[in-house]
């Protein structure tokens, strides 16, 4: 199965929790700054970074396409 990285651009974020509120199973706020945060991820720089398989594809293009300053992205 295919492998895709999603990031979250912690410079764009809003924090208006649109994402956590669609895949609270997945996204949370961040504690120390209220940004969005990936549960299970790494971060890297200004990006919180983590692998989704094909199957969840579709659950987080609803997740991006909601995200009003378009700061998470998937890169295969």
């Amino acid at each position: 199965m295919k492998k895709y990285q999603i990031s979250i651009n912690r410079d764009k974020c809003i924090a208006c929790g649109t994402c956590v509120n669609l895949l609270p199973e997945f996204f949370d706020l961040d504690d120390n700054d209220a940004l969005v945060r990936l549960k299970n991820s790494k971060p890297e720089g200004d990006y919180f970074v983590s692998e989704i398989d094909e199957g969840q594809l579709k659950k987080f293009q609803a997740v991006i396409d909601s995200c009003p300053t378009q700061a998470i992205t998937i890169r295969k």
